[in-house]
């Protein structure tokens, strides 16, 4: 079973993949600002304790192709891409934090803070294995083209987002407990989409593919550098 699941894999499947990976991992104004917009809708959902605003707030965000592209670059040992991607992850929780920071000063001056918010600061060995499922099931579907609409919904199950929002409204109550929870969360969350990552790319041999990763990243970069 495992064979046919992991290794039936064509080198079309494999390009495609390592292309749309590349192109979603490079920076890009596009990026950032879905990212902005997703954490302030979530950290409204949160505000409102409105579940449904939050859940919609995950399908805008596409910070979970960095945390992808950091497991494939870990397979392939490409230094460069696990850094792209990287730097991007990174520069998505300091501006996610910032917006969710000023929309929570903005609009949380009279209410109280919902208790969504303090059960999303409290990480758990639950959370972890929530983590691991969705990046298997992130990993897998990115491959597969037949699954490639189930992303969305991987997306939610991931979790990325909204512990992203509670620590910006951490932030904007000045609260320490909440902040170092929600982020320890999204630790947990990343830490573990990236172990499944990597065992899935790793089942299906990606780390063969790695010259294809380097073509992929001068095609994307030399937008940025013409504009340079």
């Amino acid at each position: 079973m495992s064979a046919k699941l992991f290794h039936n894999i064509s080198h079309k499947d494999k390009l495609r993949t390592i292309d749309a990976l590349v192109a979603l991992c490079v920076p890009s104004h596009n990026f950032f600002f879905m990212i902005i917009l997703a954490v302030i809708m979530a950290t409204l959902g949160l505000l409102l304790n409105n579940t449904s605003i939050v859940i919609g707030s995950a399908l805008l965000a596409p910070i979970l192709y960095p945390i992808m592209g950091i497991s494939m670059g870990t397979v392939m040992s490409d230094y460069k891409l696990i850094m792209i991607s990287a730097k991007t992850l990174a520069k998505s929780v300091v501006l996610a934090v910032i917006a969710a920071a000023f929309a929570t000063i903005l609009f949380a001056d009279t209410m109280t803070v919902p208790q969504i918010v303090y059960e999303l600061s409290r990480p758990s060995l639950m959370h972890a294995a929530v983590a691991v499922v969705a990046g298997l099931a992130a990993s897998f579907a990115m491959v597969r083209s037949e699954l490639n609409e189930t992303l969305p919904g991987v997306a939610i199950s991931a979790a990325l987002i909204p512990p992203l929002a509670v620590v910006g409204i951490g932030v904007g109550e000045i609260n320490m407990e909440i902040i170092s929870g929600a982020f320890l969360l999204f630790l947990v969350n990343v830490a573990g989409i990236t172990f499944a990552g990597v065992t899935t790319f790793s089942l299906m041999n990606f780390y063969v593919d790695r010259k294809e990763a380097d073509k992929a990243l001068e095609v994307e970069e030399r937008p940025s550098k013409a504009k340079a």
